[in-house]
């Protein structure tokens, strides 16, 4: 239950195990009178975690499952979470019952409870469930908005990386084009240095003392 909350609040299922592990797993152990009831009570405590965490997550309006399910989908995020809370709460209900039942019972009936479980669902959904109806025409609808919003993505995505590979030709054209002109612009003679005319010669020692 407390991973539930956990989760619920953060929005996160790891983020609750990465929390709750630290501190559960020892607590668990640590009064036990022998090495194998701590180790059944260590299986139990692990499940425990990762299942509230679980259910915590699944019915969180901040979880990003959530919100990136409610997106994809085309979906408002406060239906979708209306629609998902029952069948996780169902379910964890279930869990719950079955595992208290389990701490009263010997092994071998473990695998017998599960399959019970399995069929409580199964009776759940056959007596409580509802047919999904659907118009048509909304679906039709939601295809084509769908379907709109991905060619405007991709046109997009499209302008964007061409404007990108033309603004790049430009630039390269630009930096060419420079060039070019500079060297049109050169004269066909250039002016003569200084001095160009005068002939250096080497002066000898000789001649420096002369």
């Amino acid at each position: 239950m407390v991973s539930a909350f956990v989760s619920l609040a953060s929005g996160s299922s790891w983020g609750a195990m990465v929390l709750l592990f630290p501190i559960a797993l020892p607590i668990s152990i640590r009064e036990q009178d022998s090495l194998e009831t701590a180790g059944q009570v260590l299986i139990h405590t692990v499940g425990a975690v990762i299942s509230g965490s679980l259910l915590g997550d699944h019915v969180s309006p901040i979880s990003d499952t959530t919100v990136l399910s409610a997106l994809s989908s085309s979906c408002e995020l406060e239906a979708h979470v209306k629609t998902q809370a029952p069948y996780a709460l169902i379910v964890a209900t279930v869990a719950f019952v079955l595992t208290c039942l389990i701490g009263y019972m010997p092994e071998w009936a473990a695998f017998p409870l599960i399959l019970f479980g399995v069929l409580i669902l199964a009776l759940v959904i056959h007596f409580l469930g509802t047919e999904a109806s659907a118009d048509q025409g909304s679906l039709r609808n939601r295809q084509n908005e769908a379907a709109s919003i991905s060619d405007r993505l991709r046109n997009g995505v499209k302008n964007v990386m061409s404007r990108k590979i033309s603004g790049r030709y430009n630039e390269q054209a630009h930096l060419v084009g420079g060039v070019d002109d500079q060297e049109d612009r050169m004269p066909d003679h250039a002016p003569a240095p200084p001095f160009a005319g005068i002939e250096l010669t080497e002066v000898g020692v000789g001649d420096a003392k002369a």
